[in-house]
């Protein structure tokens, strides 16, 4: 027997033993083909040929999968060639195939690579922050705006993108209301990734889980903490948040305090006080950002068209009758 058979017939009876969640495929001298499988979306081939001079060459590895990133492929591929070279004369298949399992142990966030660039290279720019604990699955982005910042923490379950990612807020410039808002809005954005809408349109193919991971960072840097600083009432036209975040007003009744809406503008109490109780009120107060056009819905301001109606017809019937008398007077 040639030592290439009997490494192989030594594999098929150890690699279960020694390598979890493995699966030989095929195992012959011209090929070896062994299925890893951590979850359904961390599965991979390994696929092994024996050199004409082996053990004294080293065994090529080539690695498939529909799930992982081509990317994170290739890196590992070249993680197994320096491997297989520090084994040379000894026997490698199995040392590689349970390397590549150790590997994928020790990387949860194996899944995502592709978004984890995406996110490092769009979203990330030189005064933030951002720290990977690839063995943790974490990834922690500190955003800075002006003087504005906000730190929060993604994790990544072992099972993604089947589960959502989760998101943690560490610490932000912004207003508690704020912070509010972005903690559930991720958490919710996340949950529709992986869960199917309660009503699905009509003919719709069936659901499948999307990645989550970018389209919270997405939202968390794009749509909050690198917008809001920057943001302009889209009456007054002047900027809604001050320049230092210690003189934010937290009075709610405050002329100057923010208001967000529920498509995400801001505005000044005062300006959006005085918007929503002039005409005209049929079909509801539209948001005034530039391209919106939604509907405002607030709770503060929650009332019919006709009571709204009513109200401003009283208050304008109030300053005539104090008009005439102002002119009655000749103050």
């Amino acid at each position: 027997m040639s030592i290439i058979e009997e490494e192989l017939s030594r594999f098929r009876k150890d690699v279960a033993e020694h390598v979890p969640g493995s699966e030989v495929v095929c195992c012959v001298r011209s090929s070896v083909q062994v299925r890893l499988r951590r979850t359904d979306f961390k599965t991979l081939v390994v696929q092994a040929q024996f050199p004409a001079d082996y053990p004294a060459g080293r065994i090529v590895v080539e690695l498939k999968s529909k799930t992982i990133p081509t990317k994170f492929l290739d890196g590992l591929v070249s993680a197994c060639d320096a491997e297989t070279k520090k084994l040379l004369g000894q026997k490698q298949l199995l040392p590689v195939v349970k390397f590549v399992r150790a590997f994928m142990d020790e990387n949860p966030l194996m899944a995502c690579s592709d978004e984890l660039s995406h996110i490092r290279k769009d979203l990330v720019r030189p005064s933030d922050e951002i720290k990977v604990n690839r063995k943790a699955g974490t990834i922690v982005m500190r955003v800075v705006e002006g003087n504005y910042a906000t730190q929060f923490k993604l994790i990544v379950p072992d099972n993604y993108p089947a589960d959502p990612v989760k998101m943690e807020l560490k610490t932000s410039s912004l207003p508690s209301e704020f912070q509010v808002y972005m903690a559930g809005q991720s958490e919710e954005l996340a949950r529709q990734c992986v869960q199917p809408p309660l009503r699905p349109k009509p003919r719709a193919p069936p659901f499948t889980p999307a990645p989550s991971l970018r389209r919270v960072a997405t939202f968390l840097v794009m749509e909050c903490a690198r917008v809001y600083p920057m943001t302009c009432c889209p009456l007054c036209k002047a900027r809604c948040f001050p320049d230092d975040p210690a003189r934010i007003v937290e009075d709610l009744e405050d002329a100057q305090h923010i208001e967000r809406i529920l498509c995400n503008h801001l505005y000044h109490r005062k300006c959006l006080d005085d918007y929503m109780k002039t005409p005209p009120f049929k079909g509801g107060k539209k948001c005034k950002a530039k391209g919106c056009e939604q509907r405002i819905f607030h709770e503060r301001w929650n009332v019919s068209e006709k009571l709204a109606e009513d109200r401003w017809a009283h208050q304008e019937a109030k300053r005539r009758e104090i008009d005439e008398v102002v002119e009655f007077l000749g103050v």
